[in-house]
């Protein structure tokens, strides 16, 4: 998607949800210019937008086989955070 004011509300979206620190640090920002040159792989995980998931991460999941695992673990995310606990 090209539209710029898409574009600039991504940018709003991840500014507030992915990496609130400013600037970016260089690995987010470079991963993000990686992405805007070929987003193959993103395309495909994830689908074409991080608003319209159709990707083959759509329906993944790991629920059924955390009974498989013996071990203590905390989960935690910030109120800013893009997950959902």
């Amino acid at each position: 998607i090209t539209d710029p004011d898409y574009i600039a509300a991504s940018r709003v979206f991840y500014d507030r949800h992915v990496c609130s620190v400013v600037p970016w640090p260089p690995e987010v920002a470079r991963t993000f210019a990686l992405m805007d040159k070929d987003n193959t792989v993103y395309r495909n995980m994830n689908g074409p937008t991080e608003f319209h998931v159709i990707g083959t991460l759509k329906d993944w999941t790991i629920e059924d086989r955390l009974p498989l695992k013996d071990l203590c673990m905390a989960v935690v995310s910030g109120f800013l955070c893009e997950v959902e606990d």
